[in-house]
């Protein structure tokens, strides 16, 4: 059984895959990226609660970057 595109392309090694646009059921191939933030307090402050959000859409692993 063929379990996929990236299974064909990388076999058994796992891979990181980290995505700015995300799918229902995005949570078990993938990372989501929040976007650039600059490195402020403000935008800090908004990040904490999308990486929260996140977790409740089932996608656990959420990165916000600050430039």
């Amino acid at each position: 059984m063929d379990s996929g595109p990236l299974q064909r392309v990388f076999g058994t090694n796992r891979t990181l895959l980290l995505t700015r646009s995300s799918f229902p059921g995005v949570g078990k191939y993938a990372g989501h990226w929040l976007g650039d933030n600059a490195a402020n307090w403000n935008d800090m402050k908004w990040a904490i609660p999308g990486m929260l959000e996140f977790g409740l859409f089932g996608i656990p692993y959420v990165s916000p970057y600050a430039a």
